[in-house]
């Protein structure tokens, strides 16, 4: 299982037009804040619309095997809505059903018969990691916190926007809840069986497409790490969100 990150929210307060998270984390987590270098310790706060993170995706393709890796905070949000991780229309997304369930699979049919679904709940305000794992056989996994959740066959058959959007789904006028720390996009599947996940920063590898560390930790600029896919943040607000070693 993900650490927990035990905290009180005190107060959200909008001063000048500018979102101010106060949370009361717990001493274990402020330590660790104080020692860390800089990278891996800030992620995005999303609450709702218009946040929301548009990565450029032009020239981007995933034609075969591909996984996706994200490290997660979510608030304890209840059901009846859609929680979008990630949503890449043409091509694939992964989210929460208003219905409870954890879903990946094609971004232009939603429901749990069309992809990887599981009835575990990852908006339960603790910490996880979440992956995809789509092999040369046609099989999807889902992951959650290195444990597989559901192997099943899926076919991506559309035709990949250039707009691929982390942390909120325009189509679906959907907005994920609470921070996202890190995104990984990779054209191999990296996973073959459960796994225990690294809790650190990632770094690019040949595979690598795509990685956001999100640790800017201010301004509306989000840097792919391979220099090819930057990203612009739209409303939201830098938290932090520890990613390191002694996680």
């Amino acid at each position: 299982m993900a650490p927990s990150r035990s905290f009180l929210t005190l107060a959200t307060v909008l001063l000048g037009g500018c979102l101010i998270n106060s949370e009361l984390y717990d001493e274990r987590h402020e330590a660790l804040l104080a020692e860390a270098e800089p990278g891996g310790t800030y992620g995005v706060r999303f609450a709702g619309d218009p946040d929301c993170i548009l990565v450029e995706a032009a020239g981007l393709a995933v034609d075969g095997p591909f996984s996706f890796d994200a490290y997660i905070w979510p608030d304890a949000a209840p059901g009846f809505d859609v929680w979008p991780v990630v949503a890449w229309p043409g091509h694939f997304a992964v989210y929460q059903d208003p219905y409870g369930y954890t879903i990946a699979g094609p971004a232009d049919e939603l429901g749990t018969t069309t992809g990887a679904s599981t009835t575990t709940s990852i908006m339960d305000g603790d910490t996880h990691h979440i992956a995809i794992n789509y092999g040369q056989n046609g099989y999807l996994t889902l992951y959650i916190d290195g444990v597989q959740k559901s192997y099943v066959p899926v076919e991506f058959s559309g035709e990949a926007s250039s707009n691929l959007y982390i942390g909120c789904w325009p189509e679906q006028d959907a907005t994920f809840a609470g921070v996202i720390g890190e995104v990984r996009l990779s054209d191999s599947a990296l996973y073959a069986a459960d796994f225990e996940p690294s809790w650190e920063p990632y770094e690019t590898s040949q595979s690598t497409l795509g990685l956001w560390h999100l640790d800017e930790g201010e301004g509306t600029e989000i840097f792919d790490e391979t220099g090819e896919h930057d990203g612009v943040l739209y409303g939201g607000s830098w938290e932090h969100f520890y990613l390191g070693p002694e996680q």
